[in-house]
């Protein structure tokens, strides 16, 4: 199975910061100790933002769970991402992160800061076949807020190294599985869908979109807490994320599982239909708007 750590770098030739654009030698590789910073990952597909309000709103929900006094406007984030698509020949494909730095404290008012960020999605054999995760011992401080935590992300990719896995589940000290360190956890009992619950985990938009297609689709779906020792009782498991989307898990550790499950195949039907919805009706609308 490929490994391969993304290292947060600048991708493309240019970068934006506060409505300026940059060139990717000027990229600012270090964060000092008076720095908070806030972030978020978009993908581009055929050339869309997905899911750009979600996002931008999970963004200013991170400000607003950390108490910043300071909040730029989502216009302002959305023309310093526009410029960016803009100056880097809009590429088809893509991830965008976006970062607010508050220097000093979160009341001053923070720099925004936009570039394409190196990526890996998965090949055509990891979604046929499905992923290798691993367990960690670890939680999230802040499950609620996207802030950048080095160590904490170091910590982890040696993790995922060492277990040659896709992503590592990290386990609270209950011995709950919360959430992968980059996607969220899904599980398949019988015709029964379960996710831990919102308050444990950072609310990914994939996720979200998940729960409303087994919503609306009729599929049971339960938010409740996982304990690792429940693994064997599930036939599939998967996780989303950016980058991702909705993927297939075919071992955790040492206990394999169906890539090929009835449920997660269609839930993945679904999901690919309702992004190929939202290309179709903002293509044009954002790509003519840049």
């Amino acid at each position: 199975m490929h490994i391969q750590v993304i290292p947060d770098i600048c991708a493309g030739n240019f970068f934006i910061l506060n409505e300026k654009v940059q060139e990717k030698s000027r990229f600012p590789d270090k964060i000092a100790h008076d720095e908070t910073v806030f972030y978020e990952v978009l993908k581009i597909e055929n050339g869309v933002p997905l899911f750009t309000a979600d996002h931008l709103d999970r963004l200013m929900e991170s400000l607003r769970n950390k108490g910043a006094a300071n909040f730029p406007p989502v216009a302002l984030i959305s023309d310093n991402m526009r410029l960016l698509i803009t100056h880097n020949n809009k590429p088809d494909k893509g991830n965008i992160r976006i970062l607010l730095r508050y220097k000093g404290g979160l009341d001053k008012s923070p720099d925004i800061l936009c570039h394409f960020a190196p990526h890996y999605y998965p090949s055509d054999d990891e979604r046929h076949s499905g992923v290798k995760l691993v367990l960690a011992n670890a939680e999230r401080i802040n499950v609620h807020s996207k802030i950048v935590n080095t160590g904490f992300r170091e910590a982890i990719e040696r993790k995922i190294r060492q277990g040659k896995a896709y992503e590592a589940l990290l386990v609270s000290r209950q011995g709950q599985i919360n959430e992968g360190s980059k996607s969220n956890f899904f599980a398949v009992r019988g015709n029964k869908v379960l996710t831990p619950p919102e308050e444990d985990v950072l609310p990914g938009i994939t996720r979200k979109y998940i729960i409303e297609i087994c919503r609306n689709s009729g599929i049971e779906i339960a938010e409740q807490r996982i304990h690792k020792s429940e693994l064997t009782s599930f036939e599939s498991c998967f996780i989303t994320g950016t980058s991702p989307g909705i993927l297939a898990v075919r071992k955790i550790g040492s206990i394999d599982f169906n890539p090929a499950n009835p449920v997660l195949k269609s839930l993945s039907a679904k999901y690919r239909l309702l992004v190929d919805r939202y290309i179709e009706l903002n293509k044009s609308q954002y790509l003519n708007a840049i």
